[in-house]
Order: structure tokens, then sequence, then C-alpha cells
């Protein structure tokens, strides 16, 4: 129609006149664009950060949903408890990617050899770093291994590391002796060095294997406790220091306690569950 024809032809000469003026904005808002954009790039790096893709961005953010602490010595015949303990849990851990339970579990072995006795070497603890850390391994994810030294863990209270008198030093039924102090310190490292990496954190010695289905079980019980009692603060499943789980968020003030009453129970485990323990009065023990 006419008056369509008279619109465009109107369109079109406002179009012409002020394309120059439109191109010269366009160009001023790309020329901004870009400074913006090097600005970024100059305040990445000098963060030191480097681009990651978001498979790595979420791998290096994930908090575990289980971390299952194992302190680990030499045997006197290089027994090898510990890889039978990670053998049972190996055949267990889901190598495929849409898994639920795929890379939310952490395996973390503690060597504390070198407290004990370094002069000698824990060879089996050597086989499995050499076996779960392999490039080859598909489960090398699930597992971390810490070799502790002799500095990271507190002196005892009482006697010095060289005093002649700790090793006669054998405690009684309510009083703990030199090694049992140490046994207590070593899980005190153990906690602290394990500190922020799960949701949940599963005590456990380096000769109990897991259960066939054990993380079903675990799955299962912690799911049931957290129904029933959302403040939960240890469920004991096992025996010794063993099968004991405690929320990560409980832990560095459960690990001060235990540091700080070594001298007052003759068993760590005990110590856990202890009425004393200050932790009882903000929620449930199983």
């Amino acid at each position: 129609s006419p008056a369509l024809r008279s619109e465009l032809q109107n369109v079109l000469t406002i179009g012409s006149k002020d394309s120059s003026s439109q191109l010269r904005a366009l160009q001023t808002q790309i020329d901004a664009l870009k400074k913006e954009n090097e600005a970024l790039k100059s305040k990445v790096a000098r963060k030191g950060d480097k681009p990651v893709t978001p498979s790595e961005t979420t791998a290096a953010r994930k908090k575990k949903w289980l971390v299952v602490g194992i302190p680990t010595v030499a045997r006197p015949h290089n027994e090898d408890y510990l890889l039978q303990t990670l053998a049972s849990f190996a055949t267990q851990l889901p190598s495929y990617e849409h898994d639920e339970w795929y890379d939310s579990i952490l395996i973390h072995v503690l060597n504390f050899q070198s407290v004990y006795n370094k002069d000698i070497q824990h060879i089996v603890f050597d086989k499995a770093v050499e076996h779960y850390t392999h490039p080859s391994n598909p489960l090398r994810g699930y597992f971390q291994f810490t070799t502790v030294q002799n500095h990271e863990v507190p002196a005892d209270p009482i006697y010095s590391h060289t005093h002649s008198a700790a090793k006669t030093d054998r405690g009684d039924a309510n009083h703990p002796g030199y090694i049992v102090r140490r046994q207590t310190r070593s899980i005190y490292a153990t906690i602290r060095k394990s500190l922020g990496l799960g949701e949940h954190y599963l005590f456990l010695e380096d000769d109990m294997q897991l259960c066939p289905l054990g993380l079903h079980a675990v799955a299962y019980l912690l799911h049931k406790s957290s129904l029933y009692h959302p403040d939960w603060l240890a469920i004991r499943a096992s025996y010794g220091m063993n099968g004991i789980f405690m929320k990560d968020a409980d832990l560095a003030f459960f690990s001060e306690y235990l540091i700080k009453n070594q001298v007052i129970d003759p068993k760590p485990c005990r110590l856990c569950l202890f009425r004393g323990n200050p932790l009882f009065s903000r929620g449930v023990v199983h």
C-alpha cells in the first residue's frame, strides 16, 4: 500500500543518515569490551591462576562424601595387612563416572613409620603407593598417601621421645602408658591431616578389611542415622578404633579433646565415647 511504502522509505532514509553514527557507537562498545577482557586476563594472571576445563574445576572443588583415615606402620615380618585392606575397598569403588559414588570417596593412608621407628622401612606402604598411584590404575583418584614426620606429631606430655623411662612406662588398666599415648597422638595427627577433605570421616586401622557390599551398608547407616538424628555426633560400627564415623565439622574439636586428655584413659577409642566428652552436649552418639 502507499502508506507502507512511505513508512519503509522513511526507515531507509533514517537508517542511511544514522548509519555512520551507529557504526561509531558500535565500535566504541567493542573497544570497551576488549579493554574489559584484557583487564580480566591481567587480573587472573596476577593471581597465578590458570584456565581449567569445567571437569578440572569440578574435580578440584568437589568435597568427598566419605573419607577413610588409615594410619599404618610396618609389621615385624612385612605382613601385607594394609594391601589386603586397600584391596577390599578397591573392589567396591566405582570406575564408571555416572555411578552415584564416583569420585566421592577418599582412602587416606598415613605412614607413621618415621614416628615409631625411622630406621625401618615400611615396604608394604611403598608397594601400596606404587600400585594405587600408578597412571594406569583407574582407581588412583580414590587414594591419597601421606608420610607423617616425627615433628608433625605432638610431643608426649610426660616423657620426651628420647627419655629412658618412656619404654618402661606401660601404664595400667586406668592410666595409659607411653605407647598408648603415642597411639592417641597418632590418631590426632591422622585427623588433622584429613580435615576438610570430606563430609563424613571413618576411623579405620590398617588390618581391618571392608566386608563385601560394605559401602552399601555404610551408605544405609549414615542415611538412616541422619534421618533419625540429623545432629548425630558419632556412630560406632566395629570395635577398637575401627568403624567409628564422625562428621568432618566435628573432627577438629574432637582431635583437640583427644590430645588434651591422652593421659586420662588407656584407650583412645574409649576417649572417643567417653561421656565427659563435651561433644556429647551437642548431639547424639550411637
